[in-house]
């Protein structure tokens, strides 16, 4: 793809995975921004390097270690997942395409999420746990070769797995002063940055508190 084409909150894939699109820096070489829709992880690439992919109903996918079917005739209830595929958002309402959002209310206007937005029910696709016999799998664009073991369906996650490594660095984002820090040290689901940070492994990933830079140490991704 080309940059321009690129933008935030597309499913793409990366790697064979599906990733979401959070950031785009033109600026930088590694311009694409990513998050890893299986584990919440954050990755940076060029826009060459991915292929868009739009979900659609019975798409079936892995969000944060769990399995989900999206749907849309089904009313969601309270708890509920949605993905907004088809934003409209009113004046006083902050989302955006395919952000996923937690149900807190439902009528028949729309639904009212946990983060004070009202949306539609036409705006959105409901995302069913569990994997849909007729769904269509699209945690990876090609599934040759791929082991047909989704043993993290089940919400369970690997005992010591991060998502940060030594080396990353992340910038802070919810601060009026540009802060940057490395990770120096990684103990159990504790994360400790340079300059005396210490928060947990979920703070981290928090894309609106912190942001992935790069690590000086991976040249995977050039």
């Amino acid at each position: 793809m080309k940059l321009y084409q690129v933008r935030k909150g597309q499913f793409v894939y990366y790697n064979n995975e599906l990733h979401k699109v959070y950031g785009v820096k033109p600026m930088y070489k590694l311009s694409v921004h990513l998050i890893k829709l299986r584990d919440l992880s954050q990755h940076i690439t060029k826009a060459a390097d991915v292929e868009k992919y739009i979900p659609k109903e019975l798409d079936s996918f892995i969000f944060n270690h769990k399995v989900y079917t999206l749907r849309n005739n089904r009313t969601p209830e309270e708890g509920d997942y949605i993905l907004i595929n088809n934003p409209d958002p009113d004046t006083l309402d902050h989302y955006s395409l395919n952000e996923i959002e937690v149900v807190e209310t439902v009528d028949k206007k729309g639904v009212i999420t946990s983060d004070a937005n009202g949306i539609k029910h036409n705006e959105y696709l409901l995302m069913a746990p569990g994997r849909a016999p007729d769904s269509h799998r699209i945690d990876y664009k090609d599934m040759v070769n791929i082991e047909d073991d989704y043993s993290d369906e089940n919400g369970s996650q690997t005992d010591g797995e991060l998502s940060a490594k030594l080396g990353d660095i992340y910038k802070k984002r919810d601060s009026d002063v540009l802060f940057e820090a490395m990770v120096v040290a990684i103990k159990g689901q504790t994360v400790y940055l340079g300059g005396g940070f210490e928060l947990s492994q979920e703070e981290l990933m928090d894309t609106d508190k912190w942001e992935f830079q790069y690590n000086p140490f991976d040249n995977s991704d050039s």
